[in-house]
């Protein structure tokens, strides 16, 4: 997500701050990953962006956004580009590398897939109803950048199912197809690597505030178990797309409504 306001001193500050330490900590993780000599320098500095310099980002730009002046449609379409050059990236990256069976890609049994794509949206909106469950016991809120990113017409409506649709395919390359079994590489675990990406997963939707962080951490580590289990990408990309376009279209007046 990319909409960020006037800022003051201390917002500008942080941002800054920020971005400066993820420049720093990527530089410093890109060295360790190629000291180890696993990966390939693309290898390296592909996920070095992605678990380091891309949540940063991220979170850089928390105290300079305004719900007030967010304007949805620029919302979903800068994020829309942001995923589809990601994607494109890391597929280029992975495909060289490693072929397209490595990013879980290659066609599936569409029975097979189809019976885990709605088992991971079902899983996926369980989840959900669960986190909001436990935020209505302890009084937690929602963000209000999250309610001011709900669409609410119905044009909005449109571009943000075409937004789940692309953050759907986006986002399981990269996080999923790309990322874990890259970092396993490395780790020589694909149940580690499912558990960073999805931590890091967690923390690129900050602005969902502490709640959205948790619930999409676990939801990360839903669909990196879906796709590991399954051996497709496909299943958990089409679960990702439900899932955000139950929630965000037909379910987010319920799910977001004020504790108080």
């Amino acid at each position: 997500m990319s909409a960020a306001g006037p800022g003051g001193g201390a917002a500008d500050a942080w941002a800054r701050g920020t971005l400066l330490g993820g420049a720093i900590s990527a530089a410093g993780i890109a060295v360790l990953l190629a000291s180890l000599g696993v990966l390939s320098v693309y290898d390296v500095l592909v996920l070095a962006g992605v678990l380091v310099l891309l949540p940063a980002a991220g979170l850089a730009q928390l105290p300079l956004i305004r719900p007030a002046e967010l304007d949805r449609i620029s919302v979903y379409g800068g994020s829309a580009a942001l995923m589809v050059i990601l994607a494109g990236v890391c597929s280029a990256v992975g495909v060289t590398q490693r072929g397209w069976g490595s990013l879980g890609l290659a066609p599936p049994p569409r029975v097979a897939v189809l019976g885990w794509a709605l088992g991971l949206a079902a899983a996926g909106l369980l989840t959900v109803w669960a986190f909001r469950y436990v935020a209505l016991k302890v009084g937690a809120d929602e963000s209000d950048v999250l309610r001011a990113l709900l669409p609410a017409t119905t044009g909005e409506r449109w571009a943000f199912a075409a937004l789940a649709v692309v953050a759907g395919i986006g986002e399981e390359v990269v996080f999923r197809g790309y990322a874990i079994p890259v970092l396993a590489e490395v780790t020589g675990s694909a149940a580690g690597a499912a558990a960073v990406t999805s931590l890091v997963f967690g923390v690129l939707h900050a602005y969902q505030g502490s709640i959205g962080i948790a619930r999409t951490s676990v939801m990360g580590g839903m669909l990196a178990a879906g796709f590991l289990l399954s051996g497709s990408l496909w299943a958990p990309i089409l679960g990702h797309a439900l899932i955000d376009v139950l929630v965000g279209i037909f379910l987010a007046e319920r799910l977001t409504a004020s504790v108080d």
